[in-house]
């Protein structure tokens, strides 16, 4: 009778702990898997140039999570492949160019600011680089930018 109470408790403890930890997984998972999809909208940007004046403006964005790891981002004229991954505390979303080259004017990490479900607000800050063809100069643009999209 021991024995079988024994048992019964030891169940009973494993089962409540593997229901709290699939709860949580779950939970993340769902978050992630809900990014899956075109998200489009605009950014809000300002850039700041290397003798410190500012520039402000907004352009169309369009970024595609497609699986749990791919993606297209298109910030202009052309779309670029990107790897994608999901941090959840704090809720980050991280991308990374298909290739693994680190593309000038394109974000690598957004900062989710609001989670609405289909609607998001996003932050990001990344470098710009501008090169003069003529002068064969580069000048480095500090770029900071809101996301505002909708998943379509």
């Amino acid at each position: 009778m021991k024995k079988l109470l024994n048992f019964i408790i030891i169940l009973g403890i494993t089962l409540f702990i593997s229901s709290c930890k699939k709860t949580e997984t779950t939970s993340w998972e769902n978050d992630r898997d809900n990014l899956i999809g075109v998200w489009a909208g605009t950014a809000d940007f300002v850039k700041t140039f290397e003798d410190g004046s500012q520039e402000s403006g907004q352009r169309i964005v369009n970024l595609e999570f497609i699986t749990k790891e791919k993606g297209s981002i298109n910030i202009g004229s052309f779309p670029s492949s990107i790897n994608w991954y999901y941090q959840p505390e704090p809720e980050r979303i991280i991308l990374q160019n298909g290739n693994g080259i680190t593309v000038s004017g394109q974000p690598s990490l957004f900062e989710v600011i609001l989670n609405g479900g289909n609607t998001q607000i996003w932050n990001t800050e990344f470098t710009e680089y501008d090169y003069n063809p003529t002068t064969m100069t580069s000048k480095m643009i500090e770029v900071i930018e809101t996301w505002n999209v909708s998943k379509k």
